[in-house]
């Protein structure tokens, strides 16, 4: 079973670590983060939702309190990830929410594990490779935060990429806070995470093959993943819906938290 660490109410399993919420024997919800953030980007979603369903938000390895790996590790290895979570909990299958990295891990979970995923849903994501010049200028600023650590240059560059112009002028200090937390990862891990996001292969062809239900939600000044990546994903999985949110960048749910929790919600009311 889970080893509890030193910080409170974080479990771990094989050095993924986990927070869960809510009532034990409520229908599952496991969420997965975005690359450089951790579990903690959920807590306005987890705050509601863990009134009724079973909320368990993980760390991906090299992230919050997760053990660093110890090589490199590519995106299906992460997405195995949340079947261990899953297996300590004794849970047998959960809707997997997943933003950016963290729907990049679902999507072939899902492929892989179909009976283990009863839904989908998929905030600003992508099911194809990085495109070449992202994926070169991208790797290059992970070698220089592993030389130097992230200076106020590169954060600067990856707080443009993850939030819009609207919201950085409105919420500066969420984005101070969170960008704090992003300088404090070590620099041998925001490489190695850097790197298997920008590794990863492609698994649109494959997207037909998911039958559960799926909801894909993106905002539409999303630098990182833009919406047209993200529509695509949802008119190639089977009954997928679709949501497009105005003047909202890569970080959806903490830019629009409400809207995003209502959302889900209304997409889990109608789960079988």
């Amino acid at each position: 079973m889970a080893e509890i660490s030193s910080a409170p109410s974080i479990s771990k399993v094989e050095g993924i670590a986990f927070e869960v919420t809510g009532p034990p024997n409520a229908p599952a919800l496991v969420f997965g983060h975005s690359l450089l953030f951790d579990h903690r980007m959920w807590a306005p979603q987890v705050a509601d939702l863990s009134r009724d369903f079973r909320c368990v938000a993980i760390d991906f390895k090299g992230h919050g309190h997760s053990d660093e790996p110890r090589s490199g590790m590519t995106m299906l290895e992460h997405a195995e990830d949340y079947g261990k979570v899953m297996d300590d909990l004794g849970i047998e299958s959960a809707v997997l929410v997943g933003l950016s990295m963290g729907g990049m891990a679902a999507m072939p979970f899902a492929l892989a594990h179909p009976s283990r995923v009863r839904a989908l849903v998929l905030l600003d994501t992508s099911a194809e490779p990085e495109p070449g010049a992202a994926r070169a200028k991208n790797q290059a600023l992970a070698v220089t935060a592993r030389l130097f650590g992230i200076s106020d240059f590169i954060m600067k560059r990856v707080n443009n990429l993850m939030w819009s112009r609207r919201f950085q002028l409105e919420r500066p200090d969420l984005v101070s806070e969170w960008s704090t937390r992003v300088k404090a990862l070590p620099r041998r891990a925001v490489y190695r995470a850097v790197v298997s996001v920008m590794g990863r292969k492609a698994i649109g062809p494959r997207l037909a093959d998911i039958r559960c239900p799926t909801l894909v939600i993106v905002g539409d000044e999303d630098k990182a993943t833009p919406p047209a990546t993200n529509r695509h994903i949802a008119d190639t999985i089977p009954g997928a819906e679709f949501t497009l949110l105005p003047r909202t960048g890569h970080i959806a749910n903490l830019e629009e938290p409400d809207l995003v929790t209502k959302l889900i919600r209304a997409f889990l009311a109608k789960l079988p």
